[in-house]
């Protein structure tokens, strides 16, 4: 049914809450954090499930698909910093129900809401993702093609996430045609204003799902401020932020023992940086310049104002960029300690 009409319950977060980090080292580098959806979903797939998530599609942004091989995974892999399209999915989902499948339907929040109870418990499973917000395909296509326009060729493939090229961070990578793949430019513009949290849609900003009480029986992210604690393995690799809501959730949580290696924590340590587990992406002062510049001029437009605005926070992105690994690492790990005592 429609998210917007479902009953939304209030409260605090009553389920088990895991720093997850996937013990199958290539498939922890094609991820964007600890590989917990990857494991999840590989298992879900051996049992004779069949998973929904999003891949990047050119012309559409991201688009939800099915999944019913192993091989087809990869492209459901790592994040996509667009709104994700729908169409026609949710048909196939209940399709799969009455054939008796089993189903992981993984989303954000108000994607996931869309599924609700009423079929056998376990056979529907949903996951959803810790959302900072969604802007539109349409941004993100012009996007695409402003950057087409600067290197004098298609772009082939995007990735919002790469930790090949970028570490564990929020920068990606791009491959033009005929070229090699190339990390994103730490200043890049699209980048920038997601990160910044200026060119979400407006409902992003009044989310009804970004709260404690989780919309899916799983919620997945990164475990930003890993630093602070001593996990006993290497977190520079990337680690996941894994909340299990429910009985199915826990379940399918516990049937990645074998396949991963995860710590115990609390809610509070999941949500000190993951805002919107708590509350909404704040709306900045600079959107409404950015979406009169878009209006009126387009994307390049857009480029030039966050060139502008973001100058302070691109010159210490490409700052992190130039450090060396080891260096990054340990300031990390110092200021995330220094920022738990505090």
């Amino acid at each position: 049914m429609c998210p917007a009409l479902r009953e939304r319950k209030s409260g605090s977060f009553s389920g088990e809450a895991l720093a997850f980090q996937a013990l199958d080292r290539s498939l922890l580098d094609d991820s964007s954090s600890g590989g917990a959806f990857g494991v999840m979903a590989e298992l879900w797939i051996e049992r004779g499930g069949v998973v929904y998530g999003a891949a990047w599609e050119r012309g559409a942004g991201a688009r939800h698909r099915r999944v019913d091989a192993i091989e087809g995974l990869a492209a459901l892999r790592r994040s996509k910093y667009v709104q994700s399209s729908l169409k026609d999915v949710f048909e196939l989902v209940e399709r799969d129900l009455a054939a008796g499948l089993r189903v992981l339907f993984v989303g954000v929040p108000c994607q996931v809401a869309v599924c609700g109870p009423g079929f056998t418990p376990g056979q529907l499973v949903t996951v959803d993702l810790v959302c900072h917000g969604v802007p539109s395909a349409a941004l993100f296509e012009e996007y695409l093609g402003w950057m087409e326009e600067k290197a004098g060729a298609e772009v082939a493939v995007y990735a919002s996430r790469d930790k090949t090229r970028s570490g564990w961070s929020c920068l990606g990578s791009v491959v033009f045609d005929g070229a090699e793949a190339q990390a994103l430019r730490a200043d890049d513009p699209y980048v920038m204003i997601f990160g910044q949290g200026a060119a979400f849609r407006p409902s992003c900003y009044q989310c009804a799902y970004a709260g404690s009480v989780r919309a899916g029986d799983v919620t997945l992210g990164d475990f930003w401020g890993a630093e602070r604690f001593d996990f006993g393995f290497d977190t520079s690799l990337g680690l996941s932020i894994v909340l299990a809501s429910t009985s199915v959730g826990r379940e399918l949580v516990a049937s990645c023992e074998g396949r991963s290696q995860t710590v115990e924590v609390t809610f509070e340590d999941a949500a000190w940086g993951n805002r919107n587990l708590v509350a909404p992406s704040v709306e900045p002062q600079v959107r409404a310049e950015l979406a009169k510049a878009y209006a009126a001029e387009g994307f390049s437009a857009v480029a030039k104002v966050a060139k502008r605005v973001f100058r302070r926070k691109a010159m210490g992105n490409r700052a992190k960029q130039m450090m060396p690994v080891g260096l990054k690492r340990f300031l990390k790990r110092m200021i995330g300690r220094a920022a738990g005592r505090a």
